[in-house]
């Protein structure tokens, strides 16, 4: 085992793990350092570096945030400032009301790109779009968009599930999901909390489901039953501050615990970026996708327009016939298959 040559202590505030880089070389060194810094994009470097650096430099760039990619996740990164955070969470509570009320959520917490342009604007952001390019190469669709919001003092919870179990997106491996944190997210009050996937192969869980749990927050009140997986064994927590994100692949296991502080609600928004040759297999309705980086030559997916102001009038339609689309495509197609 090699030893390292370079140890880059991250974000001082958030008291993370130190991130610890073995260089092989005089040039990975110096593209390591040039992309920690933002001197140079990724493609600038890419064309310099024999194929041996291109493979150490792609893990070199997304172990940027101290995590293993191998792992399935990668993170924390800073997406954008917490002056920015702060003003992206005014707009949120402009929108849906104070993050320590979520009653008005309701499902205008899923696709909210659609009609928000604050969301388009954070999904599109540089910082999170590096990153996600890196994972998935230049061409960038997003094909889902929702708000995790918890209230102080509340035993809302998701339980240990992987994205991709009824998501019907083919193959896996194409899709990821970026969680940006708006306020801090902690284990106190609800951090994301991901098992490497070294732990199941990467393999696709089978889940049960407990829809009578109301303090479950996914949809179909969906769990890795534990003889599948020992999450509180396994599981390595996340914590953010205000304007940092992680990735996490469609198959990655995670889950986040209740926000058990007294008056801190925990916001943060899910992003699923594909490449365009991702395919929909499951359901009959055509389903829509947002460009936000190169271009699609597959169409498989509508491309979606956007919103030209907030509550958009086009945008609220077409969120209603997403909504419609999502409801037949994984809760009724499911339910089929289930019997």
């Amino acid at each position: 085992m090699r030893k390292p040559l370079l140890t880059i202590l991250p974000d001082s505030r958030c008291n993370f793990p130190l991130t610890i880089i073995t260089l092989h070389s005089l040039s990975t060194l110096i593209a390591t350092i040039a992309l920690w810094l933002d001197v140079v994009d990724l493609e600038e470097v890419l064309i310099v570096m024999s194929p041996t650096h291109l493979q150490q430099h792609h893990t070199l760039l997304v172990m940027k945030g101290g995590m293993d990619p191998e792992k399935g996740f990668v993170g924390p990164f800073r997406a954008f400032d917490a002056a920015q955070a702060t003003a992206y969470l005014t707009l949120y509570e402009e929108a849906f009301g104070p993050a320590s009320d979520v009653s008005n959520l309701t499902d205008k917490r899923f696709q909210s790109h659609l009609y928000l342009p604050f969301v388009v604007a954070i999904m599109s952001t540089e910082a999170i779009l590096k990153q996600v390019r890196a994972v998935l190469g230049p061409d960038l669709l997003v094909w889902f968009t929702e708000w995790h919001v918890k209230r102080p003092a509340s035993s809302s919870k998701y339980t240990p599930h992987q994205d991709s179990t009824y998501a019907g997106l083919v193959p896996a491996e194409d899709v990821v999901t970026v969680w940006v944190a708006l306020t801090e997210a902690t284990r106190t009050n609800g951090c994301l909390e991901f098992v490497p996937m070294t732990e199941y192969h990467g393999e696709q869980l089978p889940h049960v489901e407990e829809p009578g749990d109301s303090t479950n927050l996914l949809l179909r009140g969906q769990r890795i039953a534990s003889e599948h997986l020992d999450f509180t064994a396994k599981a390595v927590p996340v914590e953010l501050c205000p304007g940092e994100a992680t990735i996490h692949a469609f198959r990655c296991v995670h889950a986040s615990g209740p926000n058990r502080s007294d008056a801190s609600p925990r916001v943060g928004l899910a992003i699923r970026y594909m490449k365009p040759s991702v395919r929909q297999m499951q359901g009959g309705r055509r389903e829509g996708a947002m460009l936000v980086s190169g271009q699609d030559d597959f169409g498989h997916f509508d491309l979606q327009p956007l919103p030209s102001e907030a509550w958009d009038r086009g945008g609220l339609a077409l969120h209603a016939r997403e909504m419609e689309a999502m409801r037949v495509n994984y809760m009724e197609s499911r339910r089929k298959e289930t019997g």
